[in-house]
């Protein structure tokens, strides 16, 4: 919301459900919001994730009857999902798989097999694999999908270690295993990213970081930022069904350049505009407030100089 001049009170509920996604969960959780907002009355409410779409569609009538919404960072998104409800609208998340996929076969033209790491649990891993599906009936000439879902970390960890060769990873989300363990986000990172041999690809900002390649990156403070200017705007008195829902890709190609040398890519054949992280700087950028104190003091020499010699 600071985008938008942080003019607004904002109040935070965590839903929790990737790491308790019982019914015996949600129960509990609705007797805690029946004390909790019971006596709230807010102007607007934003949704972030499929699980907080569905809980506000199925409570809605209970906690924010009149209340506009504003979904934002939804997987899959298809109008069914809001099909009935009124004062709504928001940003679709909608991946660029084509140019996850384009940029793998740029890269790395010899890749023949995909490994896809993520969970068949949760609500955002069984919806990355509706997508995986449409894709790679796409690609299904060009390149050989495997999937490593069912797993326990230790298992994945392990499967990891012995990919090589002509194959290349795609991260997606895992965050539940076989066993029902919650894994974050960054135990993807500590745990997959080091046992790697080869080049691992992303579609998300929270993945970015040493040890991966990169991808076509969907960003969240883009879409919070989008979210945040429909907000503004329906307290500034635009009516909600004037603004349409988002679907356009959120991202930008983000690459590593210390995994670009580590594989002994070109980055020649990266897409335009692709910003480049570790990427080594110049002589310029990092000594340019030196070099235009040094210009400014010769600018200045030179005219005092000039304005000495015609007066002698």
């Amino acid at each position: 919301m600071d985008s938008v001049g942080n003019k607004y009170e904002i109040d935070y509920e965590y839903l929790d459900t990737k790491r308790n996604p019982s019914p015996e969960y949600l129960e509990k959780l609705i007797e805690l919001y029946d004390l909790k907002l019971m006596k709230e009355n807010y102007d607007a409410i934003i949704v972030s994730d499929n699980n907080a779409l569905s809980f506000v569609r199925n409570h809605r009538d209970k906690f924010f009857k009149n209340t506009p919404i504003v979904f934002c960072g939804i997987n899959h998104f298809k109008d069914e999902m809001i099909e009935g409800m009124k004062n709504i609208t928001g940003v679709a998340e909608e991946v660029d798989w084509d140019g996850v996929i384009d940029l793998i076969l740029k890269t790395r033209p010899n890749t023949k097999q995909l490994v896809v790491i993520n969970d068949n649990v949760t609500t955002t891993g069984k919806l990355n694999k509706l997508s995986m599906i449409d894709i790679q009936n796409k690609y299904k000439d060009q390149l050989e999908f495997i999937y490593y879902e069912d797993k326990t970390m230790d298992e994945l960890v392990t499967d990891v270690k012995k990919v090589k060769g002509d194959t290349s990873i795609l991260l997606l989300t895992f965050n539940k295993d076989r066993q029902g363990k919650f894994i974050s986000f960054q135990d993807n990172l500590d745990l997959l990213i080091p046992a790697s041999k080869v080049p691992v690809y992303i579609v998300w900002s929270f993945y970015v970081s040493d040890g991966v390649i990169g991808g076509k990156i969907v960003k969240g403070s883009f879409h919070g930022e989008m979210a945040a200017k429909m907000v503004d705007d329906i307290l500034n008195g635009t009516p909600i069904d004037s603004i349409p829902i988002y679907r356009e890709p959120l991202d930008q190609y983000v690459v590593n350049y210390n995994e670009i040398k580590r594989f002994n890519i070109d980055y020649g054949v990266l897409p335009k505009g692709t910003f480049l992280r570790n990427s080594p700087r110049s002589f310029y950028s990092e000594h340019k407030e030196w070099i235009h104190i040094i210009l400014g003091i010769l600018s200045i020499s030179t005219v005092i100089i000039l304005v000495l010699s015609r007066a002698s």
